[in-house]
């Protein structure tokens, strides 16, 4: 049980470390803001973008979990804590309610932001959060074409 849970959680890490490493690289070769300076959503390069790294991540997360976790459930555990995280977005979207940048989300959460805050211009929009679920669900397809992928290759 504890390999399981292991394998769930470093495939989660893989994700999110591949994720990050996707965008942030992207955002370097793009060059252009996440978010339209008009309606504050993102902009469609930006959502291929998060997408494709959702597909990236998820395919590589899920096997690595299936190859360190050995079976089936550690992969269930990843898809759980993805699961988990897009009901907790969710809930926290329908208690906090719309707002129009991630700035006011984050205050209605936190209170007032400092001015001089890193990254800042990441807070100026905020996805919309059709885009957030639709994320969440591509990732978690692709976490199980790649523990799909590990089986058949491992050949168990």
């Amino acid at each position: 049980m504890p390999r399981t849970i292991a394998a769930g959680l470093l495939g989660y890490v893989v994700f999110v470390m591949l994720y990050a490493i996707g965008a942030l690289l992207m955002w370097t070769i793009l060059g252009e803001p996440p978010f339209k300076p008009d309606s504050g959503g993102l902009t469609t390069s930006w959502m291929m973008v998060l997408l494709l790294m959702s597909v990236v991540g998820g395919l590589v997360g899920g096997w690595v979990c299936r190859r360190v976790g050995q079976d089936q459930r550690s992969v269930a555990v990843l898809v759980a804590i993805l699961v988990g995280l897009a009901l907790i977005v969710v809930l926290t979207e329908m208690l906090i309610g719309p707002t129009a940048s991630g700035l006011a989300f984050v205050e209605r959460l936190f209170g007032p932001v400092p001015a001089d805050m890193p990254f800042a211009e990441l807070l100026d929009g905020r996805p919309q959060p059709w885009f957030v679920v639709t994320n969440y669900v591509v990732a978690i397809l692709a976490i199980v074409v790649g523990a799909g992928i590990a089986r058949k290759a491992k050949g168990s």
